[in-house]
């Protein structure tokens, strides 16, 4: 199933960049919870690939499935960040899963200059690999990170927001 989100930020893709870079903010922007982890691989050139993971809450399961599921499910995401162009914008390339369920997704963001500061594009689908439910499956995991894309958004504003400059 299709995913597609755009956010708008009122900063430089440099500025936005640095918090897609930093591993205490894609922590803390995976929900809050204590179990979410991230760590951020920086490489000379501007390049960075960050790794993280945490808990898949019961609640974000589809009504039906969740005496299905097994326990424990963890969310696992990679996105790995080419360098800046001339102009500072990136690209990256994603990849995330669920641990102990057969859920995938793969796609893509592009972090881009704009008139009023930057907009991140992120782009990509989810795959479910289990007959019958898996469209439910699938539409359950884009409307989940839909909803963990704009509450990082979310978070992104409000730090550039108390941190101007």
């Amino acid at each position: 199933m299709r995913l597609s989100a755009q956010f708008d930020f009122l900063a430089p893709p440099d500025q936005v960049a640095q918090l897609l870079g930093d591993a205490e903010f894609v922590a803390t922007a995976m929900g809050g919870a204590e179990a979410a982890q991230a760590t951020v691989r920086h490489s000379a050139d501007g390049a960075f690939t960050v790794t993280a993971r945490g808990p898949v809450q019961a609640e974000d399961l589809p009504q039906g499935l969740k005496s299905l599921a097994p326990a424990n499910l963890e969310l696992r995401q990679a996105m790995v960040w080419q360098p800046p162009d001339a102009n500072g914008n990136r690209q990256a390339s994603l990849a995330g899963e669920i641990t102990g369920a057969p859920v995938a997704l793969e796609g893509q963001a592009h972090l881009t200059r704009s008139k009023q500061g930057c907009q991140l594009v992120v782009e990509g689908d989810v795959k479910a690999a289990v007959p019958l439910f898996g469209r439910v499956i699938e539409q359950a995991g884009v409307e989940n990170v839909l909803k963990a894309l704009q509450a990082q958004a979310a978070q992104i504003s409000q730090w550039l927001e108390a941190n101007p400059g």
